[in-house]
């Protein structure tokens, strides 16, 4: 279930923060108590400070929310009020085309039926609020009646597609549906009348008998008028049932309608982009080099590195390589305030893409997978795979077809795809940089062959992103010198303030990444996000294993597994054996972690927090932030 602003679905991170929504979701557009809402939040066991709790969680789903956060979730007694309008919810959606698919039926349009019910299963992602971990029993049964449904709809697809008359490509489906779902007559009725009409009498006369077998023993009852009687139109017509006449389109198989699908789906690359001939030369040779398998390669770096706009810019070039279809994903693993996709979601979006209807994608991602494989082994396709949260995301999505490529970006390294060629993105050169600046601010030449122009790029650290806002200030602003930007991001402290613009924010792209391992339940990654914010109480050159172990009152051992795990989700970097540093950026952003930290203490104080003495013992003097 998810609420879409503009043209994004949004999933929220949290378990506590998405109950809520979920809870307020449920039953939108009506005030909805705060004993209602403690109880689904905390699964009927809410603590004495609920009310307070809750109101902090509402604070925090206005601000994920957006701009319009505080006017679309109401304080209003005895509670609080979502506003969700139409098109938003896809929930509302689902039930709205079913609604119409339920009098088109009626009507006997079957084609309508076919087209409200493929919509209907289209909007189908995995299992309902299956990324908010337990659920309370008024979530569970909202999870129940969607599930029951999905599973209506898909029984009226299918009558709709057996009504017209195409049969062909209905088997596999109906096969698996059959096997889920063990006493539900309706599946095996139509699985029955697809195999008849496919000439396949015995082996509808065989499904027949594995249903009556499994009723009898389990439940002790016979199949039910309505499978009976089909079972009598198999046993009484010797050649196979008499459908309607349809057009050639709509008799062809359902394979041969999909494999005429050539996605051309990749983004335009920003106008922007500079630089990055040697990466990008790089990538076109390792994606485009023979191989048994389909290729893959990964582009990682930090935030703001400028990931995806190299692999648009690559996938750009490789077009005519892959000629029968390139495909775009954005797996959400560092949007803010999403949830990463399921690989379940992702599947069912790249199948749909290539021409499978909605009714007939294997919701089990084994069987979602084998079918993309299927579907991709003789074509010449490029998969693009952006922002990717881990390598067990985006394991089920690669093809095996000799002719497909795959280029996956993350701020992982992604290391435990075998075979994948690796590339880590670091800062641009000062020429590609200057470059960057003037392309996107419109700057004259002479502005930027200046030291202040120098001075700027190394502030924005020749990371991408900070040089594309720090540019798109300038562009706003024609009065605004390069000096004057540059003395207001000279202070560490106050430099992410200066790098914000519209909806451009190193903070806030930092953030995710801090966010996630603070809330994804993982022991270590909870521990790195201690140690970041820590690490924002001390600025030393480089961070050890003894050093970073006092901050946290741990081992050595750990804490070097803590110092890698921050150096795999690009919040800091080896520089040499044991040892680590972090980008200038990401110093400023855990002081600012440090600061908030201390205020919510009570510290009082816009200073950066103490120095543990054992640590100061073994820190140089001089290096200590004060």
């Amino acid at each position: 279930m998810e609420l879409r602003q503009e043209t994004t679905a949004t999933a929220f991170q949290g378990a506590r923060t998405g109950a809520l929504l979920a809870a307020l979701l449920v039953d939108p557009n009506r005030p909805l108590s705060v004993h209602r809402l403690a109880s689904a939040v905390w699964d009927g066991a809410a603590p004495a400070s609920a009310a307070s709790s809750l109101a902090n969680h509402v604070a925090r789903l206005r601000r994920l929310l957006g701009p319009d956060g505080r006017t679309r979730l109401r304080t209003v007694p005895p509670g609080y009020e979502l506003t969700v309008g139409p098109g938003e919810l896809d929930a509302a959606e689902f039930s709205g085309e079913l609604r119409q698919a339920r009098a088109a039926r009626l009507k006997g349009d079957w084609q309508q039926v076919a087209d409200r019910t493929g919509a209907a299963l289209g909007l189908w992602r995995g299992t309902p609020l299956s990324n908010l971990g337990p659920l309370g029993p008024d979530l569970r049964a909202e999870v129940h009646r969607l599930g029951e449904a999905r599973l209506e709809a898909l029984e009226w697809y299918h009558e709709a597609e057996l009504e017209l008359g195409r049969h062909q490509g209905l088997v596999s489906g109906l096969t698996r549906l059959a096997h889920e779902h063990p006493l539900r007559e309706t599946f095996h009725g139509q699985l029955m009348r697809a195999l008849h009409r496919s000439g396949l009498r015995a082996e509808a006369l065989a499904a027949y008998q594995g249903l009556r077998s499994a009723l009898v023993d389990q439940l002790g009852i016979d199949p039910g008028p309505a499978l009976q009687r089909i079972h009598q139109e198999v046993l009484q017509t010797s050649g196979t049932i008499p459908r309607p006449r349809r057009s050639a389109a709509a008799e062809a198989p359902a394979e041969s309608r999909h494999s005429r699908t050539r996605p051309s789906q990749i983004p335009p690359c920003p106008s922007h982009f500079t630089g990055r001939e040697s990466e990008v030369a790089g990538l076109c040779a390792a994606l485009t080099t023979p191989a048994e398998q389909g290729r893959v390669a990964v582009v990682s770096g930090m935030a703001g590195a400028g990931k995806t706009a190299l692999a648009l810019r690559t996938a750009q070039l490789l077009q005519e390589q892959f000629p029968d279809g390139q495909l775009y994903v954005n797996l959400l693993g560092s949007t803010t305030g999403r949830w990463p996709l399921h690989p379940a979601q992702a599947l069912a979006a790249l199948l749909h893409d290539l021409g499978h209807p909605p009714g007939r994608i294997p919701e089990d991602v084994d069987a979602a997978a084998a079918l993309l494989r299927s579907t991709l082994v003789e074509r010449r396709a490029l998969l693009v795979l952006d922002s990717a949260a881990c390598a067990a995301q985006v394991r089920p999505l690669l093809p095996s077809g000799p002719g497909c490529a795959v280029l996956v970006t993350s701020r992982l390294s992604l290391t435990a795809l075998d075979s994948a060629a690796k590339l880590r993105l670091g800062p641009l050169p000062l020429p590609d940089a200057l470059d960057l600046i003037g392309r996107a601010s419109g700057r004259a030449h002479g502005e930027l062959d200046s030291p202040a122009a120098a001075r700027l790029v190394e502030l924005c650290t020749r990371l991408p992103l900070a040089l594309r806002i720090a540019a798109a200030r300038l562009a706003a602003r024609r009065a605004l010198g390069i000096t004057a930007l540059v003395e207001e991001l000279t202070l560490l402290d106050e430099r992410l303030d200066g790098l914000e613009h519209d909806d451009l924010s190193v903070r806030q792209s930092l953030r995710v990444t801090y966010d996630w391992l603070c809330e994804n339940g993982r022991p270590l990654d909870n521990a790195a996000a201690a140690a970041l914010l820590r690490m924002g109480s001390v600025d030393l050159p480089a961070y050890t294993a003894p050093a970073v172990a006092r901050l946290l009152d741990t081992d050595d051992n750990h804490a070097d597994r803590v110092l890698n795990r921050l150096a795999e989700v690009a919040l800091a970097e080896e520089c040499g054996r044991g040892r680590y540093t972090t980008h200038e950026l990401v110093r400023a952003f855990a002081r600012e972690l440090a600061r908030e930290r201390a205020a919510v203490a009570g510290a009082g104080s816009s200073t950066v927090l103490a120095v543990p003495g054992a640590l100061a013992a073994t820190v140089p003097a001089g290096v200590i932030a004060r």
